[in-house]
């Protein structure tokens, strides 16, 4: 699947986005070259980042982390500041000095999108925005990613949810996932397949059965970084912004749509076991409201 109808060359840095398609994604530029600028060899950021590439060398795709490996990349991730991310440190006490209409914290350091949406823009005032349930489907204001860095191996962005969004119900084959909320309040809701389950064709699609794993609300800066492998730890999972959130995510590898590791979105069906969780999950088209817009990423580069 291609990216609005531009050839695979230039739609490739999308692979991050893989659980975006065409139609969500409003407005968006070729990438640079992964030397995007000045780079911090000392930060945070770019030592996670090292660390990460020498555990995707030595994962497959399938393959799930070591736990050694989930804990070196848990702790560098979680020890990256705010502020090489190129947030303020004072967002983490107040997330609703993001602009609810654009998804860019207020301050000149801050990522800011850039978006040509043809969709109308969400009301700004604060009892609208606070409430977390824009009043129709089309005021939905959309996500913001924020592209740091993608090759063949991996991928690592920021996700920028404003209140009352949700990054729908969609798996990750065959991918180790690191998932950190920087700021703001998250709730999470993530499946994994029941053992010894089949897949069941239907008018809709496949559908299979699902064991609810994790359905948490998280608040930052106490939240641990979440972790995904291609068969545990909530493969297929949900993303709902109760407050202005952001959320660093490490994909090992990116999604590949060529060789046939593209996303699927769910939706939940029958309810087979309440005691256990367990229900249906059906394949679904991507939500009509879920839109997402690139924003320009302003905190410190990494350098392969």
């Amino acid at each position: 699947m291609l990216m609005s109808g531009l050839p695979l060359s230039r739609s490739l840095p999308f692979r991050a986005l893989r659980c975006i398609s065409a139609r969500s994604v409003q407005c968006f530029y070729k990438w640079p070259q992964q030397k995007m600028g000045a780079s911090s060899g000392n930060s945070h950021l770019q030592r996670f980042f090292e660390q990460a590439r020498v555990e995707s060398m030595a994962c497959g795709r399938g393959d799930a982390l070591k736990q050694g490996a989930v804990a070196s990349l848990c702790n560098l991730m979680r020890s990256i500041p705010l502020e090489e991310l190129g947030y303020a440190a004072s967002i983490v006490q107040d997330p609703w000095s993001l602009d609810p209409g654009s998804s860019s914290p207020g301050s000149s350091t801050a990522s800011s999108p850039s978006s040509t949406s043809r969709s109308p823009s969400p009301s700004s005032s604060p009892s609208s925005s606070r409430s977390g349930s824009p009043s129709s489907p089309s005021r939905v204001p959309p996500v913001t990613f924020l592209h740091i860095y993608e090759d063949d191996l991996m991928t690592v962005g920021i996700f920028q949810l404003p209140a009352g969004t949700r990054i729908p119900l969609h798996n990750h084959p065959g991918m180790n996932v690191l998932s950190r909320l920087l700021w703001g309040t998250l709730h999470v809701k993530a499946y994994d397949w029941v053992p010894g389950s089949r897949e069941a064709e239907g008018p809709e699609g496949m559908s299979r059965a699902a064991q609810l794993v994790m359905d948490s609300t998280l608040t930052a800066p106490h939240a641990e970084p979440l972790v995904l492998y291609p068969d545990a730890g909530g493969n297929k999972h949900e993303f709902t912004a109760l407050t202005p959130c952001a959320v660093l995510d490490l994909l090992l590898p990116p999604y590949a749509p060529p060789d046939g590791w593209d996303c699927t979105y769910y939706q939940e069906g029958d309810v087979l076991d309440p005691q256990r969780g367990v229900v249906i999950l059906q394949e679904c088209e991507e939500p009509e409201t879920f839109r997402v817009v690139q924003g320009k990423y302003r905190g410190v580069q990494v350098a392969a």
